[in-house]
């Protein structure tokens, strides 16, 4: 793996324990540039959790302080693409969480491979998990 894939994938096994803490949370995978081993210096942290129910506010903001990140931007629930999202800061690095139920990913997931929906969200979606790294609930992944 490059260099700027693996520290980047390191750091996200390092978060991952800190946002499973939490009983509702089913999986977490590390997706985008750095799943993919196509990181450089520019790049984020693509994280995907997935609950077993749908998160509340502060407990999608518990690991931020956990992790001694910074907090940037907490998004409200997206119904289209069923997501919560947030972005922090771990020192100059930005984290992406993308939060979603099981079930939704199940329905995001389904909607493309059954129903062959192209809306770009669910392909990303579909994309993230083909290529995502599991570092929690693996059987989920």
């Amino acid at each position: 793996m490059l260099y700027a894939s693996q520290w980047r994938c390191d750091i996200a096994r390092r978060i991952a324990p800190i946002i499973a803490r939490n009983p509702a949370v089913s999986a977490i995978m590390v997706s985008g540039s750095t799943s993919r081993n196509s990181a450089d210096s520019f790049s984020d942290i693509e994280i995907g959790v997935f609950w077993s129910r749908p998160p509340r506010g502060e407990e999608r903001m518990a690991p931020i302080e956990l992790a001694c990140g910074t907090f940037w931007e907490l998004d409200p629930y997206d119904p289209e693409d069923e997501v919560w999202m947030e972005e922090w800061g771990l020192n100059e690095l930005k984290i992406d969480m993308r939060n979603m139920t099981v079930e939704g990913l199940e329905r995001q997931l389904q909607a493309v491979l059954v129903e062959h929906d192209t809306t770009p969200f669910r392909q990303y979606t579909l994309s993230a998990v083909q290529h995502g790294i599991p570092l929690h609930g693996h059987e989920i992944i």
